[in-house]
C-alpha cells in the first residue's frame, strides 16, 4: 500500500513539471545607437588672428577732376546733404573774413540756390557755384539772372568731388567734417595763399588758421540765437593723411 502511495506521487510530479513551461531566456539587450560624429568647429572668418592687427580699410582713391570752363554737366545724382543755406550775415561774414573782392574767383561747393556766389559777385569777384542737384541749379542761375550778374557768376551742375579747383583764391563751404574730409585733395591743390572758409563744421585732423564767432546778436523778447562759427584756413593744405 505505501508503494502505491509513492507511486502515485511520483506521477503527480512529473505531470507537473511537464505542465510548467520552460523559462525563455531573457531578450538580449539592444545596442546603444552609435553617437554620430561631430565635426570641429569652423574658425569664425571674422574671426582676426591673434598675432595679426586688424587692417585698415584703404583710403577711397581720389576720382578725376575736370575744370568748370570743360562744360562737362555730371548726370543728378542724391545730394550727400540736404541744402540749408548760411544766414546771409554769415555769408557776409564768411566773405569778409576771406578778403574777398575783385581779384578773386571764389567757388562756393553744394551752392544751392546761390546766395553765396551772388553776395562775392556783388564784391567785385568772380564766383562759380558747384551743385548737383538739377532743381536748385535752375533756380540759383534765376536767382543770378535777377540780380544781372551773369557775367560774373557760374552755376555748374558739378559734382563737387570731380571739380578742379586750381583756379579758386577762395573756396567756401557749408558741409558736415566727413564731406569736407573727402574733398582734401582737391583742396590740396589750391594755389598758396588761396582761403577756404568753412561755416560751422571743418576738418576732422585739420586745426583751422583761425575761428571767427558770427553769432548774430540777440533780440529782445526773441528766443537765443543759434551760434554760428567760421573757421578759416590757407593753402597750401596738406592732404588727408599728412
Amino acid at each position: 500500500m505505501e508503494s502505491l502511495r509513492i507511486i502515485a506521487l511520483a506521477v503527480v510530479v512529473a505531470v507537473s513539471v511537464a505542465a510548467c513551461p520552460a523559462s525563455e531566456p531573457p531578450p538580449a539587450a539592444a545596442p546603444s545607437p552609435t553617437p554620430p560624429e561631430v565635426a570641429a568647429p569652423e574658425p569664425s572668418p571674422t574671426a582676426a588672428a591673434p598675432d595679426r592687427a586688424p587692417r585698415k580699410r584703404p583710403p577711397r582713391p581720389p576720382r578725376p577732376t575736370t575744370p568748370v570752363s570743360s562744360g562737362v554737366v555730371d548726370p543728378p545724382r542724391a545730394p550727400d546733404l540736404g541744402f540749408e543755406g548760411s544766414p546771409p550775415a554769415v555769408v557776409e561774414r564768411m566773405l569778409e573774413v576771406a578778403e574777398v573782392g575783385p581779384d578773386d574767383v571764389v567757388y562756393d561747393l553744394g551752392s544751392g540756390d546761390g546766395r553765396v556766389v551772388i553776395a562775392a559777385a556783388r564784391r567785385g569777384a568772380r564766383a562759380v557755384g558747384v551743385e548737383i542737384d538739377p532743381e536748385l541749379v535752375r533756380a540759383s542761375r534765376a536767382a543770378v539772372a535777377a540780380a544781372g550778374l551773369e557775367d560774373r557768376v557760374t552755376i555748374a551742375q558739378r559734382d563737387m568731388f570731380t571739380v578742379d579747383l586750381a583756379d579758386a583764391t577762395v573756396v567756401t563751404l557749408y558741409l558736415i567734417p566727413a564731406l569736407n574730409d573727402r574733398l582734401r585733395g582737391q583742396l590740396s591743390r589750391l594755389p598758396a595763399g588761396a582761403r577756404v572758409v568753412a561755416h560751422d563744421f571743418g576738418f576732422s585732423e585739420l586745426a583751422p588758421a583761425a575761428t571767427f564767432d558770427a553769432t548774430p546778436p540777440s533780440t529782445p523778447g526773441a528766443p537765443p540765437p543759434r551760434p554760428h562759427a567760421i573757421l578759416l584756413y590757407r593753402a597750401p593744405l596738406p592732404p588727408a593723411g599728412d
